[in-house]
């Protein structure tokens, strides 16, 4: 894990000495999810990021506080369409993908959860990448991924384009 990539985390889990959180603590929240919320701010989520073991939990975790505070989460519409052929391509993943799906739209009716479509239908990666370039100069941008790609592609972008576009905000990266 490199350096950009820990300290984002650091910032996103909620951190704590072994022993120094009760069990109670620990099945309460896995995640410090307040920090992400910082207004105006658009929160993006990664196939990958849908598929991890603990992404269910995640995503009821972050729906609350989404509730809360009012703020909708956005996924691209190539992301559900990614999550749609892992169900029909891999048979060991149809359960996770399915309920996943089953979850998002929940979301979706609840306005929760708004799906946009992005310039590449068919990979998210670039939809990401080319809404942080459009976005940043009108609001802080998350996006949650656990692809180690997209998070470099991301580094370099806050690196190396975001000092030149001479924004107030900030793009974070956090992984599940």
């Amino acid at each position: 894990m490199n350096n950009y990539f820990r300290k984002i985390m650091e910032t996103v889990r909620v951190s704590g000495q072994k022993g120094e959180r009760n069990k109670k603590d620990v099945k309460k929240s896995k995640y410090n999810l307040e920090v992400l919320f910082t207004k105006p701010v658009r929160i993006y989520i990664d196939t990958c990021s849908l598929l991890k073991a603990n992404s269910v939990e995640f995503i009821d975790e972050i729906s609350i506080i989404s509730k809360r505070r009012n703020q909708k989460i956005t996924l691209f519409k190539s992301v559900v369409r990614e999550l749609e052929k892992v169900s029909k391509e891999q048979p060991y993943m149809k359960k996770k993908a399915n309920t996943i799906l089953r979850k998002l739209y929940e979301l979706k009716n609840e306005n929760l959860l708004e799906m946009i479509e992005g310039s590449e239908e068919i990979f998210s990666d670039p939809n990401f990448l080319e809404a942080v370039i459009k976005d940043i100069r009108k609001m802080n941008i998350v996006i949650i991924s656990n692809d180690s790609k997209l998070t470099l592609a991301a580094q370099r972008i806050s690196k190396d384009i975001l000092p030149a576009v001479h924004t107030k905000y900030r793009l974070q990266v956090m992984a599940v």
